[in-house]
């Protein structure tokens, strides 16, 4: 009697040659077996060759998703460069007003917190909006007087009249 001896490795069958029998009986009796592995959902192995199909298959379906996943990574990519482009082009449009106001200085108040607490974006540093009040208000200095007024500029997109 012929056994059914095989093992299972990596999806596919492998059977053991010395239990096939003679040319005539093992022919059918592996003709039997395979169909009864196909409808167990195993497939026979094809040799050399389907194993280079299916490194070939594997080899073209991870070029297909390097593809896609580089095109997709363009595309990103240009939709962020153009959303960038467009909200500085809007900062660019939208017109400011450069206006002048008078404060009253508290007590300990300096030409540092007042410049920090009012200074706009157009500056480029605090310095600059410091050396430009001194220079509007003829400072010499940082220290300013409890109650002196001094005049501080300021920007604005609305039209003041």
């Amino acid at each position: 009697m012929i056994s059914n001896n095989y093992s299972v490795h990596s999806r596919r069958i492998y059977y053991n040659s010395a239990y096939l029998g003679s040319d005539r009986s093992g022919s059918a009796n592996f003709a039997r077996r395979d169909a009864a592995d196909r409808a167990a959902g195993y497939r026979r192995s094809g040799g050399r060759r389907s194993l280079r199909r299916e490194q070939q298959r594997k080899l073209r379906h991870m070029k297909r998703v390097i593809v896609i996943m580089m095109i997709f990574l363009a595309a990103v990519l240009l939709l962020l460069h153009f959303t960038a482009n467009r909200t500085e082009a809007e900062k660019v449009n939208v017109p400011t007003y450069k206006y002048y106001t008078s404060i009253e200085v508290d007590q300990g108040e300096s030409l540092w917190s007042i410049a920090s607490d009012h200074m706009s974006p157009e500056y480029r540093d605090i310095y600059d909006y410091m050396s430009e009040i001194a220079s509007i208000n003829h400072l010499h200095g940082d220290q300013l007087d409890r109650g002196q007024r001094i005049i501080i500029p300021y920007y604005s997109t609305e039209i003041k009249k």
